[in-house]
């Protein structure tokens, strides 16, 4: 065996002795058991305590909010385009936003929306240009310890399909017209009955003509119906 070695035998041999040594004059004196065993207790205790206040401090929140949002899906360009969305978390919601891109943009931006007095319910607006026609957005939400979600996304937007102004003006007037040349036509073809219908009846009630014929009148359904006399007599 080398000297190194045994220099190392002997020093272990001497550590474990005096190591066994105290351990006995430990276990031999009952006061200085108790105070060990006392002081041990106590710091076990407030490193419990500390624990248990860390713990407890902790909040394990790891539930994001949770969008409930009926897409919009048409609007009219040059106005303001509204978005809301129910959004609920089970601590609570730190913010929600909407990214959007116009047809006319060239890249997506956001628009924070704020809480309405319902608290679940936030909305925002979105501007659009004359030259607009579709939008596209998707909403994102975090609650307070960072946990995020979104509904859509960049690759799967929602899509608004916006109408010019003009041309809706013009499909509203054109219905409206419409229908008052259909309310109008009705009323003239009314008017043309009437005044046929009287024509026949007053024709009716001066004699008979030259052919015969005679002319009944069904009052209870307002319908004029003729009657030919085939003999022919004077």
């Amino acid at each position: 065996m080398s000297y190194e070695s045994r220099s190392l035998l002997v020093n272990g041999r001497k550590s474990a002795g005096s190591f066994k040594k105290k351990t006995m004059n430990l276990l031999k004196n009952p006061s200085t058991w108790l105070v060990w065993l006392s002081t041990m207790t106590l710091l076990l205790s407030s490193i419990g305590a500390s624990w248990a206040q860390t713990l407890a401090a902790i909040d394990f929140d790891i539930s994001a909010p949770v969008i409930n949002h009926e897409p919009v899906e048409r609007g009219t360009a040059g106005e303001m385009l509204t978005i809301t969305a129910a959004i609920e978390d089970n601590v609570s919601v730190k913010s929600a936003s909407v990214y959007f891109l116009t047809s006319t943009g060239q890249q997506f931006q956001q628009v924070s929306m704020s809480p309405d007095s319902a608290a679940s319910v936030w909305l925002t607006t979105i501007d659009t240009v004359a030259d607009d026609t579709q939008v596209s957005y998707y909403i994102v939400a975090e609650d307070q310890e960072g946990n995020r979600i979104q509904k859509g996304g960049q690759t799967n937007p929602f899509i608004v399909t916006l109408s010019d102004t003009e041309v809706s003006l013009s499909a509203s007037t054109e219905s409206k017209q419409q229908t008052g040349d259909k309310k109008q036509s009705n009323i003239i073809l009314l008017v043309v009955g009437v005044v046929a219908a009287g024509l026949l009846l007053s024709g009716a009630g001066g004699g008979g003509g030259s052919d015969g014929g005679t002319v009944q009148s069904d009052d209870t359904c307002c319908t004029v119906t003729f009657t030919v006399d085939s003999t022919g007599g004077n």
